[in-house]
C-alpha cells in the first residue's frame, strides 16, 4: 500500500483536472479520494475566483489550503475564508486607466475581486467582449470598492494574444507580474506573486516541505508552481512550452492525467 503522508499535490483546474465545457474525468475524482485516504494532502492552484474555485473543491474533497486568483490568495477549502492575501497596490486603478487608453479599442479589460469580475472597458467593442465572455457588469474603475486582486485583459481570438502579452510585459513587468492565464487572457498580478510563490506559503501553513510537493498544470500561469515542486507534471494536452519544462508528461486532461500522476506517486511510495 502507498504511504503518501507528508505529500501535497497541487493541481491546476481548467485544462488539467477538468474541462468545464466537457466535464470531469471520473477517474480523477476517484484517484484524488484514494490519494487522500493514503495520507496525502490535495489542493488546487487556480486562476479562478474564490466562488468559482469553491464550487469545484467540493467535488474533489480538497483537504489543503487552496491557491486562487493565480496566487493572489490562499483560501480555506471548507469555509472559503482567505488565509493569505496579496492584493493589488492602490496604484492599480491608475495603471488600469493606462491599459484602457492603450488597449481598450481591441480588447476587454476587467478588474477581479474575490468573487466577481468587473468590466471596466469604455469602448463599445470592449464592453461587448466583457459581456460575451463573462456576462460581467460594466462600471467605472473607481466604482469598484472591493479589494482588487488582479486585472484581466482579454483578446477576441488566441492569435492576438502573443502581441498583447508582449506589450503588457514591456509596459508593466517592472511593477506587476504579467502572465498568460488562458488562450485569450493575460493578467496583471501583484509584483512577485504567482501560483508558485503562494503554493509555498500554503504548504507552510500545513507543515509540508518543498521536497514533498507535487504539481500538475498546463499553461504559462502554472510554470512557477511547476518550478517550485519537487515533482512536476503536465497533461499531454498542455501547451508545448509547458510540456518541455516538466519532469513527467502524462496522458491528455480528459483521459485522466491527474489520476495518472497519482498512480505514479502511489507506485513511488509503496511500502
Amino acid at each position: 500500500m502507498a504511504n503518501l503522508s507528508g505529500w501535497l499535490l497541487a493541481s491546476d483546474i481548467d485544462g488539467t483536472a477538468l474541462i468545464e465545457e466537457i466535464g470531469v474525468p471520473p477517474q480523477n475524482i476517484e484517484a484524488v479520494r484514494r490519494f487522500i485516504g493514503e495520507g496525502g494532502r490535495f489542493t488546487f492552484a487556480t486562476g479562478r475566483s474564490r466562488e468559482s474555485a469553491y464550487r469545484v473543491c467540493r467535488d474533489f474533497a480538497v483537504n489543503a489550503p487552496m491557491v486562487v486568483l493565480n496566487g493572489s490568495c490562499v483560501m480555506d477549502p471548507q469555509s472559503g475564508e482567505f488565509l493569505i492575501e496579496h492584493p493589488m497596490p492602490p496604484e492599480i486603478r491608475e495603471a488600469t486607466g493606462e491599459v484602457l487608453e492603450r488597449m481598450d479599442r481591441d480588447h476587454a479589460v476587467m478588474l477581479v475581486t474575490a468573487d466577481k469580475y468587473w468590466g471596466v472597458s469604455r469602448s463599445a467593442f470592449g464592453q461587448r467582449l466583457c459581456q460575451r465572455v463573462l456576462q460581467t457588469p460594466i462600471c467605472g474603475i473607481y466604482d469598484v470598492k472591493e479589494t482588487i486582486y488582479k486585472v484581466l485583459v482579454i483578446s477576441e481570438t488566441p492569435q492576438e494574444v502573443p502581441a498583447m502579452r508582449q506589450k503588457l510585459g514591456e509596459w508593466y513587468e517592472r511593477d506587476f507580474t504579467v502572465v498568460q492565464s488562458g488562450e485569450t487572457c493575460v493578467e496583471l498580478l501583484p509584483k512577485g506573486v504567482s501560483k508558485g510563490s503562494t503554493l509555498l506559503e500554503a504548504a507552510a501553513l500545513i507543515g509540508v516541505d518543498r521536497e514533498r510537493i507535487a504539481a500538475i498544470g498546463d499553461n504559462e500561469n502554472d510554470l512557477e508552481m511547476l518550478r517550485v515542486a519537487a515533482l512536476s507534471a503536465a497533461p499531454g494536452s498542455a501547451d508545448e512550452f509547458v510540456r518541455r519544462r516538466v519532469q513527467k508528461v502524462l496522458c491528455p486532461c480528459m483521459d485522466g492525467a491527474l489520476a495518472q500522476l497519482i498512480e505514479y506517486l502511489e507506485e513511488q511510495t509503496k511500502e
